[in-house]
């Protein structure tokens, strides 16, 4: 049996068709050929049109042949890519007659919505592992589908809704994923020499807005929910990756949270820096930056972390996401990661449940304060099914108007609050800097910034131009030339400073020298690799 699967995405990069590896995928076609199946995988963005996609579709299919079309990535349970997605189920449909499904986070949590589009044959839920096996298995013999576990399947005129397997026990049992399905170039890692590796399933953690504690509760009584790759096979693992691909330099661990298990810990920071020996980053949460775990990811080579605070506002950070993570907390790890040349990235959310200006300002502030290397921010997209949209306190009418959420991401007033989230961090955290020489300043232009970030007319100032092409007042005032030149000249080098703290804030990764100069010359700042997947240039 061959599988076709398309993964239909407009918006998931900014420079082209780019795909971030995906494990769910990945290990499901490498069952799929160890059972004598196949499965061919399509990025699908907005450069393509429905005849170039049904052009490939036609020249992969197979005497037998099914197609699957997946809505979200591993690590994301958002389906806003629905709407790009259903055109092309319709017309493959009618024009192939393939039998069509969809696999994904986004069908497993919302599967009778996704099932009950009239061309949409079945519904792939939860670990496809063994279950896409079981299903071609049967396809190919002729035999009913009404029954296999994980699948939600339509057959002699109703909708058989079969239950969720036991969870995969001993993740060394699966081969090892199919990292072939699309060149590295095609990969927005692996193009930079990054290899992205996964050494974990299943989150411990309970964020409210995460589509993780939804999944596990889909998984009560199937087997333990967390599970971790033995560290010889994950270390196997990474081998083979390297030998099919020599151009790597680095590794990323794209786990939620990376070596939760002390003991798999130590055994890998004594393993790694001996048997794969190149620089590393991952994941974590607050709770895990001891003075003993932070010595054992610097000897074994990290040299980055990414740390899901969410939120410089300690209401929105805990009584309305649950990470419980205080500011004392965060910033000795923060500083623990400094002692140890560290780089932090620290995750942000944005238009909230509860979230104010107030509690917005609070939050960029106190990134400001926490020092980060980086920020990445995000507009939270609420889900069905995730704790943080089915509160109570999100009833009615919060909840209609997060269920779509492209509508929000567009408004103007999110979007200013969006694109100026790490200036105003670069903002604080120079201010910041500057209360020790000149307090005086700083006291004055901290006020300014914080009066800046509440006044309702902020946003129309400085996204005049891009929301109607005309400048009104008090745009066209403060635009005005002549004060701008005022202002550079009064504020010069510390504007210089900002923006140079800016770029770096934005950046995607930071790694130390000895990942190795880019041949380009691009993408370096004062001695690390500097990553702005097409953002910002980093200033001469």
């Amino acid at each position: 049996m061959r599988v076709l699967c398309l993964y239909v995405s407009t918006n998931m990069c900014r420079d082209g068709n780019l795909w971030y590896y995906d494990e769910g995928i990945a290990s499901t076609a490498a069952n799929l050929r160890r059972a004598g199946h196949e499965l061919r995988f399509r990025m699908v963005g907005d450069q393509d049109d429905f005849a170039t996609v049904r052009a490939w579709v036609e020249s992969e299919r197979g005497p037998r042949t099914i197609l699957v079309f997946m809505t979200s990535l591993a690590f994301s349970a958002y389906g806003h890519d629905m709407p790009g997605t259903l055109p092309i189920v319709n017309g493959m449909k009618e024009s192939t007659g393939l039998m069509t499904g969809f696999l994904g986070l986004h069908a497993t949590m919302n599967t009778d919505e996704v099932l009950a589009h009239p061309d949409i044959d079945f519904v792939g839920r939860g670990e496809m592992d063994e279950a896409m096996v079981e299903f071609c298995d049967a396809l190919d013999a002729g035999r009913s589908l009404r029954n296999i576990q994980n699948f939600w399947v339509k057959e002699d005129g109703r909708i058989w809704r079969n239950e969720l397997r036991p969870a995969v026990h001993d993740l060394s049992d699966l081969p090892h994923p199919a990292r072939d399905l699309l060149p590295p170039e095609a990969m927005a890692n692996e193009r930079d020499g990054i290899l992205t590796v996964v050494a974990m399933r299943g989150c411990p953690m309970e964020c409210s807005f995460c589509a993780n504690p939804v999944v596990k509760r889909l998984y009560e009584g199937k087997g333990k929910w967390t599970r971790i790759k033995p560290v010889d096979y994950l270390l196997n693992e990474i081998r083979a990756a390297l030998d099919a691909n020599p151009n790597i330099c680095a590794v990323f661990f794209h786990d939620d949270i990376f070596a939760p298990s002390k003991a798999w810990a130590a055994e890998f920071f004594d393993r790694y820096p001996q048997e794969i020996d190149l620089p590393y980053g991952c994941n974590l949460v607050i709770d895990q930056v001891t003075p003993e775990f932070v010595d054992g990811l610097r000897r074994s080579g990290c040299c980055q972390v990414q740390i899901g605070v969410e939120s410089g506002s300690e209401f929105i950070r805990n009584e309305v996401l649950k990470k419980e993570a205080s500011e004392e907390q965060i910033e000795t790890a923060l500083a623990r990661f400094r002692e140890a040349h560290i780089f932090v990235k620290l995750f942000a959310m944005m238009g909230l449940p509860e979230e104010t200006r107030y509690r917005y300002r609070e939050s960029v502030r106190n990134f400001g304060r926490y020092r980060p290397d980086m920020v990445q921010i995000q507009v939270w997209e609420a889900h069905e099914g995730s704790d943080l949209l089915t509160d109570d306190r999100d009833a009615g009418e919060l909840a209609n108007r997060h269920h779509h959420p492209g509508r929000d991401r567009r408004a103007w007033r999110i979007k200013f609050y969006y694109r100026y989230y790490q200036r105003f961090v670069a903002l604080y955290e120079a201010l910041h800097d500057m209360r020790h020489e000149r307090p005086v300043r700083a006291w004055f232009l901290s006020r300014l910034v914080d009066a800046a970030i509440l006044f309702r007319w902020t946003p129309e100032v400085l996204l005049a131009r891009d929301w109607d092409g005309r400048r009104r007042w008090p745009a066209w005032w403060i635009e005005n030339r002549w004060l701008v030149r005022l202002g550079r000249r009064l504020l010069g080098p510390f504007w210089d400073d900002v923006v140079a703290r800016d770029v770096r804030l934005a950046s995607i990764y930071i790694w130390h020298p000895k990942f190795g100069p880019r041949s380009d010359g691009e993408g370096w700042l004062e001695g690390s690799r500097v990553d702005m997947r097409g953002r910002r240039q980093v200033p001469a």
